[in-house]
């Protein structure tokens, strides 16, 4: 009665069983690797002097925008972009 599995039956159970763990790893996988290139982007564009940024006091990198390094200089530029 509890006989061997039917082939089909027990084909089917290791191929979903292989796909899960398969899926699950990979989606740990690209998690972990979106993260680093997002950092190493970041941390790219502010050596390359792309983006403002300051260091807090813990050495986290705060980005700032352009109206916290330019202050009101801001306004000059926009007019100049639109003229």
């Amino acid at each position: 009665m509890f006989g061997l599995l039917d082939p089909l039956l027990s084909t089917i159970l290791l191929s979903g069983g292989i796909f899960t763990i398969s899926f699950l790893i990979g989606r740990d996988f690209g998690k972990k690797s979106s993260e680093d290139v997002i950092e190493q982007t970041i941390l790219y564009l502010c050596n390359e002097g792309f983006v403002f940024y300051k260091r807090d006091p813990n050495g986290e990198i705060e980005i700032l925008k352009l109206e916290e390094y330019y202050g009101n200089e801001k306004s000059k530029y926009k007019e100049k972009e639109s003229t």
